[in-house]
């Protein structure tokens, strides 16, 4: 693996990374912090009033405005040689706002999917990548990301059948019996849909990927 070389980004390009940092870091740890206060006190690990888990949140968003007046430059000069051990979880963590923010829904992981392609197509690109290279991140990337997002979907579709609501719909459009809906039937229906999210999610992330590298080759 090369290191990333020294080049010029376009100024869309910079004016859009700068967009994305000082959006995502306020983002990340309001709901970082919002998230983490609110498991304490649902899991009673300890009492935590709700007008101080309001409280940590906006210090969270606070903290995030801070880091980006501090090291926007910082960060923006750095964006693609952010080390993948913090990517991957910090993918993860975006993964699960995404399936929160769409209700369970998997539309938000695919458009996260298809921006991480797009990231990692413009990361190779500054690396000088060759074409075995790329050939292998393509691969290891899109798979990654299919995972991430099937894991979510699958754990989702079988908390869903426990809904009564769910049940409903799915007798109501393909006429099964509520029983069976609850049974192996339901169980095999959500992975059968887990399986075709996971396809979309890899083509996705594979199209950005290919669309990221090529337009610096362009």
């Amino acid at each position: 693996m090369r290191r990333l070389q020294k080049v010029t980004r376009n100024r869309v390009e910079e004016i859009g990374i700068s967009i994305f940092i000082a959006i995502a870091c306020p983002a990340s740890l309001f709901v970082l912090l919002w998230w983490s206060t609110s498991a304490l006190a649902i899991y009673r690990v300890k009492e935590i009033p709700e007008n101080i888990i309001i409280y940590v949140a906006l210090l969270g968003l606070v903290l995030g405005i801070l880091l980006d007046f501090l090291y926007l430059k910082e960060l923006r000069a750095r964006f693609y040689n952010i080390g993948v051990k913090f990517l991957i979880p910090l993918y993860i963590f975006w993964s699960a706002i995404a399936l929160a923010f769409f209700m369970g829904m998997p539309f938000g992981n695919f458009v996260l999917g298809t921006l991480a392609g797009l990231y990692y197509g413009r990361r190779l690109y500054y690396q000088g990548s060759d074409q075995w290279f790329v050939g292998e991140s393509v691969k290891k990337i899109s798979l990654f990301a299919a995972l991430v997002t099937g894991i979510e979907s699958l754990f989702m579709g079988l908390l869903g059948l426990r809904e009564q609501i769910v049940v409903e719909l799915i007798q109501s459009t393909l006429g099964l019996d509520p029983v069976k809906i609850v049974g192996p039937i339901g169980i095999g229906l959500v992975i059968f849909v887990t399986l075709f999210v996971i396809w979309v999610q890899y083509l996705c992330t594979r199209v950005a990927i290919g669309i990221g590298f090529k337009i610096g080759n362009e």
